[in-house]
Order: C-alpha cells, then sequence, then structure tokens
C-alpha cells in the first residue's frame, strides 16, 4: 500500500488509513474512558471496529487480529459540564481568565494550536494595552523546515555526505534542515551511522542527539517520544531497545543495572500495546 486512504463506517464516521513504511497505520476511534490516565490503553472493541471498517470498505483485504503489530491509545483534553458525554463536548479550545490575571487554555487540537497561539497572544497584547499587530505565525516555518543559514549549506552537506546515503536519508526524513546536526555526530563515530536494529529506520548518533538536545532521559523517550518508532515501526523499536540503552547508559553514565532496567520497562509498555484477543 503506497497511498493514504479515508474511509467511512455505516454512519459517516471518518477512519483513516495510512502506510508507513513497512507498517499501515488505522484509526481514528472515539472511546469514553474513566481511570488513571497513565493506564489508558487501546481496548479490543476499537481494534474490531476498525477491521469491519476495513472488512467493509477494502473486502479484498482479509485481516485480523492476529494481524495487527501494535496500537496506542491518547486522552484528549475537554472541557465539559459535569453530566455531559465525552462524546458530545466539542473540540474547540477555551480560553479562560481568572481573577489574578492567569490565562488559561483548555481543549484544542494540535492542528489548530498556531490559531490558538495568535487568539491568546492577541488577548494578552490587548490586556497589556499594545497593539497586536500581524500574528507571524502561518508563515513561521517548524524547526527543520527552515532554510539553512548563509555559509552553513556546504558544511552541512559536507557531513551528510560523510555518513551512508541510507543513514543520510533517515536523518533528512525526520529532522528536515537539522538533519546535519544529527549527521556530525554519525561521521565522527561510524558505528553511529549504523541501525539501531535490522531494517530500523533510525540510527545511533540519533539517541545521542535526543540525549544531547531533546532532553531524552530513558529508552521510552527516544522510542515512543522522540521518534514514535514504537508504532511506525513496532518490531524493529522493541528489538532496538538494547542498543538504545546501551548508547544511553553511556552518554548518561547508568549502570548495567540501569541500563538493563530500561530495557525491559519499554518492552513491557511495548508489548502491553499488543492486540489480547
Amino acid at each position: 500500500m503506497r497511498e493514504s486512504l479515508v474511509l467511512a463506517d455505516e454512519r459517516g464516521r471518518i477512519v483513516f488509513v495510512m502506510p508507513h513504511d513497512r507498517y499501515v497505520l488505522v484509526g481514528t476511534t472515539d472511546t469514553d474512558f474513566a481511570g488513571d490516565p497513565a493506564a489508558v490503553r487501546t481496548e479490543i472493541g476499537d481494534v474490531e471496529y476498525l477491521l469491519a471498517v476495513l472488512a467493509e470498505s477494502l473486502p479484498g483485504i482479509k485481516l485480523t487480529n492476529a494481524d495487527v503489530a501494535t496500537s496506542f491509545a491518547g486522552l484528549r483534553a475537554l472541557v465539559r459540564e459535569e453530566k455531559e458525554a465525552p462524546s458530545s463536548v466539542p473540540r474547540e479550545e477555551v480560553i479562560l481568565e481568572s481573577a489574578s490575571g492567569l490565562i488559561t487554555v483548555a481543549g484544542g487540537k494540535f492542528t489548530t494550536h498556531r490559531a490558538i497561539a495568535q487568539k491568546l497572544v492577541d488577548l494578552v497584547m490587548k490586556r497589556i494595552g499594545r497593539p497586536a499587530g500581524i500574528c507571524p505565525t502561518l508563515v513561521t516555518s517548524f524547526p527543520g523546515a527552515r532554510a539553512l543559514a548563509d555559509g552553513d549549506s556546504s558544511g552541512s552537506n559536507v557531513s551528510l555526505r560523510s555518513i551512508p546515503t541510507a543513514a543520510a536519508e533517515i536523518l533528512k526524513a525526520r529532522y528536515g534542515t537539522r538533519a546535519p546536526i544529527v549527521a556530525r555526530i554519525a561521521s565522527r563515530r561510524a558505528e553511529l551511522a549504523e541501525p539501531l536494529s535490522r531494517n530500523c529506520p533510525a540510527i545511533g548518533a540519533e539517541v545521542v542527539n535526543a540525549v544531547g538536545n531533546e532532553m531524552a532521559h530513558s529508552v521510552g523517550d527516544f522510542l515512543i517520544r522522540r521518534t514514535s518508532l514504537s508504532w511506525r515501526s513496532p518490531v524493529e523499536a522493541e528489538a532496538a531497545a538494547p542498543a538504545v540503552a546501551r548508547i544511553m547508559a553511556a552518554e548518561l553514565g547508568w549502570d548495567r543495572a540501569r541500563e538493563t532496567a530500561e530495557v525491559a520497562s519499554f518492552t513491557h509498555e511495548q508489548q502491553s500495546r499488543r492486540v489480547v484477543v
């Protein structure tokens, strides 16, 4: 599968089907949850629902629970009245201002964060009696999507050319114009230009960069929260955990017990994401 699809169930609810290298991401669902936020997990009913939508829309593809490599779930921050059902709560953000002048944003979502930020800044400027002006958020690029500074391009290209092509492509795809930062680490230590596990779309230099520049302090930080490998490449991520822990141990001064515990913790977390029939 090479192209993304947008499917719908019998009620018109949207389900996305998106290829990610060797895997295909299918979602989403919207299930009410009550309990410890740290314990949220994908429910078997969610998996069966998504497989049913696939079976209805793509009858030639025979999938079962055994074909699901991993799953993940999260909680949406919503602002609702006490008796209001979560599924009926609007997804728009709410800006609250306390008597002390503290301004709080609740709700919203990542895809509207620029618009939310603009509303908040405009409100603050109004409160301090200054004109808001034209907000630059719509034309401000994300880090990694910004053009290289004058004079940096030649050095950057040298660092990317000094490592294997496959490694350079991995870095460019994940870091954009920040790829040379990681490439320079790999160019100084050849072993850090190698994949972290067989077919893993991440190299050792990324772990060093995550520790030094992205405040990663655990194997889960890197594989779950910095690279999303835990769901983009779940099998490869689990296989890569020992290598990630070994590099982080060297960077952070872990002893052998901490290194082993980090691998065990991530493996447990990853296995808990698998679908249990």
